[in-house]
């Protein structure tokens, strides 16, 4: 919160003006549309947006873990206890990432999941 308190108009607008520009946008239409139309009246809202300064993309890669990690964490506000674990997977743009997501849906994914227990 202190770097939000000490940044000035000047600095959050030059950040909308880098990162809120068409170049960095997705854009989804939903519903029972005519794809025509739809395509004109996004052109005619959104076509003469001028395209912002190229955005720098940022591809961070981890070393990896190569000893378990235990940690215990506390908070007044929590008064059921829990245990997490965790382990870090390969990145989403594999192809075995979805193998993976099938199995979680499997084993936790709700109430039907093979994991699942009604205390």
């Amino acid at each position: 919160m202190a770097d939000l308190d000490n940044t000035k108009l000047p600095d959050f607008l030059a950040f909308n003006k880098k990162y809120y520009a068409p170049n960095n946008a997705v854009l989804v239409v939903a519903g029972d549309i005519d794809p025509v139309k739809t395509k004109k009246l996004v052109e005619a809202y959104f076509g003469p947006i001028p395209k912002g300064p190229a955005i720098e993309r940022v591809n961070i890669k981890e070393d990896p873990i190569t000893q378990q990690i235990v940690d215990t964490a506390y908070d007044a506000n929590i008064q059921v206890p829990a245990i997490v674990a965790a382990y870090r997977t390969i990145g989403m743009k594999e192809r075995d990432a979805i193998v993976l997501d099938m199995a979680s849906q499997i084993l936790s994914g709700g109430a039907s999941s093979r994991m699942y227990k009604k205390w």
